[in-house]
């Protein structure tokens, strides 16, 4: 029988049923109780709580895995999640893992003279997550537009709508985050302003004369006719000379059809000719 006074010292062991045993080996007095939980562990055996209280909110702190996963680990109760990072421009958002990818260099595909100014339609590339535009119409590039949807492909610049006669060239990158691809190849271009179609009229047996305003910007003018509106199969006539303002047209034509007219001017330098948007629409029918 031990004194009065004695004080038991207990060694706990866990009985992988939500209990522990603690026993004093000075008197072999033993004690079966449930676990007491502090952070997750029980504060006399150690035994790891496997039921977090149902309220409980987890806390984790992200860990990257290196291949293309973190795991979160809640310090409170040792839950544990592992899944896919989450990217948000080039960066996880919680583990702060770099996205690993490329960015191939664009390819402008068109430049193209609108009512509104120039349009630059591009190629879309995979991963981007935008674009930068940069317009040089002297010695100096400079960052025009930031398109910020990799979907987009192509824009209007319309600070060149009324800048007739100039020179401007474009190029792009793609971006995702901080990175950046190679520049695109330079596309060139010359800002002309659509002329307007004056008169069209049928003037002879099976022949119009087509006429229109002058662009001294030009090098010449372009006209197209067709039986339909939309100029499906249209036949086509370049004039030579910024300062022609008619042309007479016998080919091609059918008594009795109605044709849709219009033209448009270019300036050529060196082998490339670059157009104007078109002018409007008339209609004429050979009656003659």
């Amino acid at each position: 029988t031990p004194a009065p006074d004695h004080t038991h010292t207990y060694t706990y062991t866990d009985n992988g049923n939500g209990t522990h045993t603690g026993t004093c080996a000075a008197d072999n007095q033993s004690v079966t109780e449930n676990h007491t939980f502090v952070n997750g562990l029980c504060s006399l055996c150690g035994a790891k709580d496997n039921t977090p209280a149902p309220d409980h909110t987890h806390t984790y702190t992200y860990t990257d895995n290196g291949n293309g996963t973190h795991t979160g680990t809640c310090a409170a109760d040792n839950q544990s999640v592992t899944e896919n990072h989450t990217f948000v421009n080039g960066l996880c958002s919680l583990c702060g893992a770099k996205e690993n990818i490329t960015l191939a260099k664009p390819a402008i595909s068109a430049l193209t003279n609108v009512k509104k100014g120039i349009k630059i339609s591009w190629k879309k590339v995979t991963n981007a997550a935008g674009y930068y535009v940069y317009r040089k119409d002297g010695k100096k590039w400079t960052k025009v537009y930031t398109a910020k949807n990799g979907a987009t492909t192509s824009w209007t610049d319309t600070k060149a709508k009324k800048k007739n006669g100039t020179k401007y060239q474009y190029r792009i990158y793609a971006y995702r985050g901080s990175l950046t691809s190679p520049v695109s190849a330079t596309k060139t271009t010359y800002r002309l302003t659509a002329n307007k179609l004056s008169s069209v009229k049928n003037t002879g047996k099976k022949k119009l004369l087509v006429k229109w305003t002058v662009n001294k910007k030009a090098s010449g003018y372009q006209i197209s006719y067709s039986a339909s509106k939309k100029f499906k199969k249209a036949k086509t006539i370049l004039v030579n000379g910024s300062k022609k303002t008619n042309k007479s047209i016998s080919s091609g034509l059918t008594r009795g059809k109605r044709y849709y007219v219009r033209v448009r001017c270019y300036k050529k330098s060196g082998k490339t000719k670059y157009y104007s948007d078109w002018s409007n629409t008339r209609t004429v029918v050979i009656s003659k």
